[in-house]
């Protein structure tokens, strides 16, 4: 499979390079020697660096329709691929392999937006407002980053207006995300569903010996101190049929009914919506000698997923730069983006939005007697509770209706995110400059909610807490008439401080010499957050009854339907953060004759975060590099041949985990069981000992690679890496005798090692007929070199990868139990030493062992991609251009999805094939059908079954990402409507999927390891007008 991809991806490139060369004149691309390649510090000539990056420039990131600078970036970059993030599950950038064990630190490349580093994430930033992108890979790049930039380091240049003249640009598009193909989530049917549940009732009935009253007894009653538990309308049904209230042709009546319902198909139909999102963008471009301007405002109006759900966004750009002297120039500008959202609340919200929260043969439509799912308080069937409390005016209705819940009970978030930053630059001397950077960036979120005291989730919580007098026999409710209110604010301070000195001189025409000195002040702060929540709101006065907070949290409330009950606010644990980074830098850069170039660079960080040790608090990181531009030799003389550099790099770079400190660290917390709500003590976790050695991750990189072109139309580069990160964050399990269990120490190291390839082509075929390939393919190889973090039980290596892991293995290694054989419904797998965990008796019954030991347990490979890449092809016929991007990833494994043996409510359809008696099968049974004395098993079958080898594939898939096709307004047109250009795009994204794993599975949605499908990402149409005047 490997070989194959590799293959499709480089064989554009052999074709073209198969013709007929021709002269530089002929060719459409020309290489410039003098293009320069913008690092974050300083702007070098391509032909004196010594570094591996890849450059995006403005003609690839204008030529799609880009949503967010995500699709600027992929395809475009060998090496680079994004994923999800495990700590977060947002989908984020990672480049060249995995570097650290903490998700603290973080996976993802350092952003720097016009030489300052920022905490903007990339799908904030307006790519409207972009010039180029680059991404820098090894240490000769970005150690001079020092703490920040062991993940890489994307810096991103700005659009700084014209040089002369004025120039308005209007751009805007149209996305329409269609809603996602749930066929694919291989769901059973209704019918199926209810089969399903008719046969657990049934054993339940069994085990019961056949008496209804014993059954649901273990469901609880009202009026006790018991909690009541949820079972579904199905088992309602049967309940009302054992107890006379309905006969068996009533019953059938009524699940040939159910089974023609379909709350998924509905969910569908009426919840979901495709998400519609219109943007509009206008900046002005304007300058003279003596200035430069550029001002740009976008507005986005999105429809989400949900209906109802709204998203709007502004975006502001400003940035000016002035010529003030002959020896002295500033920049000044802002960045802003305010972002309003209107959604469904919590808690509700996972809930509403599921299109499984409640039973498939559910009708969405309408109103039904009660909620199917169990949100605040359980509710059973309505001959059960709601017959016992009708007429009691103390109790609020259960009825519920979704789409009126989804348009009633909402919260509207509010973001606010601004970059105001400043430059000045004074030439000194000639070749000697000094600059001074400000950037200051404020990001504040609030949220507020209010739900009304008729809505489904107050009505909820009102009959929550409804108790009886013991007394009276009076029934009431604790929770004060009203609705409920809360409110949010959350906010983070960021300010970067910068002098820098810099020194470009050539001498003699011969020799160049680069240089820079540098100091760099940061300050990160996050102050408390605010949070109020109260019940009894009355939204007209806007006032609140004062509530016993300690009596509603304990002893609580013996609620009639529910038990003993509590109420209690979200407690709001108050916590401040500001953390300083000094931190001190040089460059050095020697050039002789633009043929041999050498780099150096070191830098020293400062930071609260760090120990107090000597030995680790000054340790400087460093990198050193080397070029050779052979074309440029007098001996070389290959005409075909226009450029052939080789690089070589060594250097070390670091991260830093902003929430550690090297100092005894304590919270100061409250009695929350109220015997003593006065007083307070400090509590100290194992995580909170003091470590004077604390000190950053450390990555020392080693770079070797090579720049070629040919004929003037081909180009490419090939680089070899080796990545080894250690000093890495790691919880350790510690000897008791220390006086802590675990603590988080410097102690991992991981590995990274890997070949990179870029190829672009370009090349007239016909008059007005070009054709440009571009292709990227990246192999990487993630060991764990150093590690301690052994769990106590060795199914943890299988479930919790990311957690617990062997030294020599693959970095998120996939681990699994040998699977032997299926027999009479009970799956086999085998021990450390091979041997069969069950065995039969003469009888038959089954004899089944838990296998503990880690020796157990196979190795099958990672699920992480060793290799990925991306071809792009475009032609262009005179004013029509037709673009499409393909990417893949493989040499990575995941779990085939299957049903649970344990989980009654199961919805995957291969439930239809499990063993029963009447048709034994050569799948698992469930745990309904084992014999009542080995049902404890079932979880020890069912970890087995989950983590069997007999479920792991291969992952490989290729996708294809997008298509696009663009008509370039002729200039005679143009003209007419006094325009400079204009265009006209349509595209589509994510159009077909092909992967190894087969059966329907998106391998960039599916959960690899617990072997679990989330819904496909959808496909999604653009349509976009572009034009300048």
């Amino acid at each position: 499979m490997k070989k194959y991809l590799i293959a499709c991806a480089l064989l554009p490139c052999c074709v073209a390079m198969g013709q007929t060369p021709v002269t530089p004149k002929d060719s459409i691309i020309q290489l410039s020697s003098v293009d320069v390649v913008a690092t974050g510090y300083q702007n070098l000539r391509k032909s004196q660096t010594t570094s591996a990056y890849t450059e995006i420039k403005p003609s690839q990131i204008n030529r799609q329709i880009n949503a967010t600078l995500k699709d600027v970036i992929e395809g475009q970059v060998a090496g680079l691929r994004f994923t999800k993030d495990p700590s977060t599950g947002k989908e984020v950038p990672i480049l060249r392999g995995v570097g650290t064990f903490s998700g603290n630190v973080g996976y993802t490349p350092l952003v720097v937006i016009d030489n300052i580093p920022t905490d903007i994430p990339l799908e904030e930033i307006n790519p409207q407002d972009i010039e180029s992108v680059t991404v820098l890979k090894d240490a000769a790049a970005t150690a001079i980053y020092g703490i920040r930039a062991a993940n890489g380091v994307i810096v991103i240049v700005t659009k700084k207006g014209l040089h002369n003249g004025l120039r308005i640009n209007v751009h805007t598009d149209l996305s329409y995300t269609f809603k996602p193909n749930v066929d694919r989530m291989h769901y059973a049917s209704t019918s199926e569903l209810i089969d399903l549940e008719t046969a657990f009732y049934q054993s339940k009935l069994a085990d019961s010996n056949g008496n209804v009253n014993t059954l649901f007894e273990s469901y609880g009653t009202i009026g006790g101190r018991q909690t009541v538990r949820y079972y579904s309308p199905l088992f309602q049904l049967y309940r009302d049929q054992a107890q006379g209230k309905l006969n068996a042709q009533q019953v059938n009546s009524t699940l040939n009914e159910w089974r023609n319902r379909d709350y998924l198909r509905d969910f569908k139909r009426y919840v979901w919506q495709p998400i519609v999102s219109k943007r509009y963008n206008i900046s002005v471009e304007s300058g003279n000698n003596r200035s430069q301007n550029y001002a740009s405002l976008q507005y986005e109006d999105t429809d989400e997923r949900i209906v109802t759900e709204k998203t709007h966004a502004l975006n502001l750009y400003l940035k000016n730069t002035y010529q003030l002297t002959s020896w002295l120039k500033s920049t000044i500008g802002v960045n802003g983006r305010y972002t309003a959202i209107d959604a469904v609340a919590e808690p509700m919200r996972n809930a509403y939005t599921n299109p499984l929260g409640q039973p498939r043969y559910t009708s969405l439509l309408g109103t039904n007697p009660y909620a199917g799912f169990n949100l605040v308080a359980p509710i059973n069937g309505y001959s059960y509770i709601l017959e016992q409390i009708a007429g009691n005016d103390a109790f609020r209705s259960y009825s519920f209706n979704l789409l009126e819940s989804i348009a009633q009970e909402h919260q509207k978030q509010h973001a606010l995110n601004l970059r105001p930053f400043v430059n000045l630059q004074v030439s000194i001397l000639k070749g000697l400059q000094y600059q001074s950077y400000f950037q200051y960036e404020l990001n504040t979120s609030d949220s507020e909610t209010f739900l009304g005291k008729d809505t489904y989730y107050m009505r909820l919580r009102h009959n929550q807490l409804v108790k009886q007098d013991a007394n009276t026999q009076k029934f009431s409710s604790e929770l004060p008439e009203g609705g409920y209110y809360e409110q949010q604010k959350r906010q983070n301070q960021h300010y970067t401080f910068r002098q820098q000195l810099d020194f470009n001189r050539t001498f003699t025409e011969v020799h160049n010499v680069t240089a820079l000195v540098g100091f760099e002040m940061r300050q990160h702060y996050t102050p408390r957050n605010i949070l109020e929540a109260h019940y009894g709101y009355d939204e007209q006065t806007l006032s609140f009854p004062t509530l016993n907070w300690k009596e509603l949290f304990n002893p609580g409330v013996t609620s009639y339907l529910y038990g003993r009950q509590s109420l209690s606010l979200n407690r709001n644990q108050q916590s401040e953060t500001k953390h300083r980074f000094i931190s001190f830098y040089s460059n050095f850069g020697y050039s002789y004759r633009q043929k041999y170039n050498l780099t150096a660079s070191v830098r020293i960080d400062q930071a609260d975060m760090f120990g107090a040790d000597p030995k680790y608090k000054y340790r400087p990181l460093w990198s050193v590099g080397g070029s050779w531009n052979i074309h440029r030799e007098n001996f070389f003389n290959i005409n075909d041949i226009n450029l052939l550099k080789l690089r070589l790099t060594y250097g070390i770079s670091g991260n830093v985990d902003q929430t550690t400190t090297p100092f005894l660290r304590g919270r100061l917390l409250t009695d929350v069981r109220g015997a003593y709500p006065s007083q307070q003590y400090l509590q100290f976790n194992d995580t909170d000992l003091p470590n004077p050695k604390l000190r950053w991750e450390k990555t020392e990189t080693a770079n070797i690679g090579i720049d070629f072109g040919m004929w003037h139309w081909l180009s490419g580069s090939i680089d070899l890496y080796r990545r080894y990160s250690s000093d890495l964050l790691v919880l350790t399990e510690l000897d008791p005798t220390v006086g802590a269990q675990r603590r988080l120490i410097n102690n991992g190291a991981l590995l990274n090692k890997g070949i990179e390839v870029s190829l672009n082509a370009t090349r007239k075929l016909a008059d007005d007929l070009q054709l440009s390939v571009g292709t990227t393919f990246a192999y990487n190889k993630n060991t764990i070199e150093k590690v301690s973090s052994k769990p106590t039980n060795a199914v943890e290596y299988a479930r919790n990868p990311l957690r617990y892991y062997k030294q020599g293995d693959d970095f998120n290694s996939l681990y699994a139990y040998r699977y032997k054989e299926t027999t009479n419904g009970y799956p086999i797998y085998l021990d450390e030493n091979g041997n069969p965990n069950t065995t039969f008796d003469a009888n038959g019954v089954p004899t089944i062992k838990d296998i503990k030991n880690e020796d157990a347990l196979v190795k099958l490979g990672t699920m992480n991609p060793t290799f990925n890449g991306a071809l792009n092809l475009q032609l262009r016929y005179k004013v029509f251009e037709l673009s499409t991007m393909f990417v893949y990833a493989g040499g990575h494994k995941l779990r085939k999805d299957t049903y649970s043996i344990n989980q009654e409510s199961e919805t995957h359809r291969d439930i239809t094939q499990r063993w029963t008696a009447a048709n034994p099968t050569d799948m698992p049974r469930m745990s309904f059908d084992y014999p009542a004395t080995l049902r404890r098993t079932a979880n020890t079958v069912n970890t087995l079954w989950q983590f069997g080898d007999n479920h792991v594939v291969n992952a490989d898939y290729i996708k294809w990402r997008n298509v696009l096709f663009s008509c370039y307004i002729p200039k005679n047109i143009c003209e007419k409507l006094r325009l400079q250009e204009a265009k006209i795009t349509a595209q589509l994204n994510n159009l077909l999927t092909w992967c190894a794993a087969g059966d329907d599975i998106d391998p960039e949605t599916y959960h690899l390891n617990s072997g679990s499908r989330a819904l496909p990402v959808a496909t999604a149409a653009f349509f976009g007008i572009s034009f300048s005047f």
